[in-house]
């Protein structure tokens, strides 16, 4: 039954792959701003030399920096628009718009690095929840190879955020040892905070079948967990905790059993089906779990 599960597996709700827009490292973003500043003086040096009024020279310089700036203004607020844009949608389950609005905003120039990175995160985050793990694990490894998340850097608050989400883009994608590096390196972060891992952890855990840890895990952060994350982030610990309870069940006594006499279903109420989807894209057992209480699209 699983296999044939496993098989109708569906497909990432982002049919088509865009290309992954670079993005630069610092030391290429300042050799880049450094090469314009010299073009710009040999520029300015040539009508100087052909005998043009020095005043005219300084009006049509400050006219150009006014333009490229006014338009840099506009850009960086068209990009914040649609990480805003991109997040709502996000939330709503609306994967595909929420890709469209995002790649057209990367494509945007002149780019804002924080935008940029936020906008490329969230991109990521599109192709994680539709559960298209390789495409997603591909832009999360850009954004970390970028070395704008390093320490001293001005996004490093970010760099946990990442990690997490790469973390469990490679745990559901079924490689645990690429997972486990990321959430090493992730936790070790000067902005880590435990919220930003409640999650990853539980998938990590139910991935690896350690189902115990995981309901332990769970009880003892529920509060702050319940406290800090909403929504689908919520609905997933939800499942995880349902289908561990569900895993150890398996081999316990029907009476006696610690979990056996726990009624699954009412764990899982209030999950709409196909909702949670992706999480079970890679995962058989997690996917004929869904498929009998009925939580798949296609249940």
């Amino acid at each position: 039954m699983s296999t044939e599960l496993a098989r109708r597996a569906p497909a990432p709700l982002v049919n088509a792959r865009s290309n992954h827009p670079q993005i630069k490292s610092p030391r290429r973003k300042f050799m880049e701003t450094f090469g314009i500043a010299i073009g710009a003086q040999a520029v300015l040096t040539l009508p100087i030399f052909l005998g043009v009024e020095p005043l005219a020279i300084v009006a049509v310089t400050f006219g150009a920096f006014a333009l490229w700036a006014r338009l840099s203004r506009k850009n960086v607020r068209k990009q914040i628009s649609a990480i805003d844009r991109g997040r709502e949608l996000l939330e709503q389950g609306s994967l595909g718009q929420a890709a469209q609005v995002l790649d057209e905003a990367l494509e945007l120039r002149p780019r804002h690095v924080g935008a940029r990175l936020q906008l490329a995160h969230h991109r990521a985050l599109v192709s994680l929840l539709a559960g298209d793990f390789p495409d997603a694990r591909a832009r999360y490894a850009d954004i970390l190879r970028s070395n704008w998340l390093i320490k001293r850097r001005m996004l490093h608050n970010m760099a946990p955020v990442v990690y997490s989400a790469a973390s469990m883009a490679a745990a559901l994608d079924g490689d645990l040892g690429e997972a486990a590096k990321l959430q090493a390196e992730g936790k070790v972060q000067s902005t880590n905070l435990a919220r930003y891992w409640y999650v990853t952890d539980a998938v990590i855990l139910a991935r690896r079948g350690h189902f115990e840890g995981l309901l332990r895990e769970l009880e003892l952060h529920r509060e702050a967990a319940e406290g800090t994350i909403t929504g689908v982030a919520l609905r997933r610990l939800q499942l995880l905790e349902a289908y561990a309870t569900h895993e150890l069940a398996k081999g316990e006594d029907e009476y006696r059993g610690l979990h056996s006499g726990t009624d699954i279903a009412a764990m899982l109420h209030g999950i709409r089906p196909g909702r949670l989807d992706s999480l079970a894209t890679k995962w058989p057992e997690l996917r004929e779990f869904m498929a009998a209480y009925r939580l798949l699209a296609s249940a």
